[in-house]
């Protein structure tokens, strides 16, 4: 079955591998491989049943296999168990990040807003701070308040790819909030690289 799906044959290598699993039913493995096929071809309902038995079996439980059920879940518009194994699936290996990224869009939907914070701080790190999900979780840590929280994650994202764009609005952020010192600190590093730093300027002033 694995040497027919490298060679490109899905039907034939899902037939082969649907009578390994026949052969040996409570093998978790052999029945999560199965259900992969299935959702490969759109079969969601059908792949989802069998889901639903692999997941009682016993064996090594992954990360993939709980986003595989969580993305099965969400095909069938059960929400509240694709979040639940979308959760499980992150908390098993944070690095998986096809599944943090398919349970942020979830959280999206169903405005599970707190959720989502937690979930853009395990994926950023790890996607080198791209700006629009930086900017979606500023947005979001504003509207909760959590003004700190947003200085640390520019200052994490401004020492991975030193983005000046980030160092700025970590500059405005520190000025909001108070801490002279900082912001001050932040301006002198401005005018080290860039005597003619216009921004750097108003900023002093400021």
């Amino acid at each position: 079955a694995l040497q027919l799906e490298a060679q490109g044959e899905s039907s034939l290598a899902e037939l082969f591998m649907r009578h390994a699993w026949e052969a040996d039913r409570n093998n978790r493995f052999l029945a999560f491989s199965l259900v992969e096929f299935m959702e490969a071809r759109g079969a969601s309902t059908e792949a989802l049943k069998l889901a639903d038995t692999a997941k009682t079996l016993p064996g090594k439980q992954t990360s993939s296999q709980y986003a595989l059920l969580a993305r099965l879940y969400s095909q069938n518009v059960n929400l509240d168990s694709s979040k639940f194994y979308y959760k499980k699936s992150v908390e098993a290996s944070d690095q998986n990040l096809r599944a943090a990224y398919e349970y942020a869009l979830l959280l999206e939907v169903i405005r599970d807003y707190d959720e989502l914070m937690r979930i853009y701080g395990i994926m950023l790190p790890q996607i080198n701070f791209p700006r629009s999900m930086v900017d979606r979780q500023l947005l979001l840590l504003e509207k909760a308040g959590k003004d700190s929280m947003a200085i640390d994650l520019l200052t994490s994202a401004y020492d991975a790819i030193q983005d000046p764009e980030y160092r700025v609005s970590r500059t405005k952020l520190l000025m909001k909030q108070g801490r002279y010192e900082e912001s001050l600190s932040s301006v002198h590093e401005m005018f080290a690289e860039n005597p003619n730093d216009s921004m750097a300027l108003k900023f002093q002033t400021a």
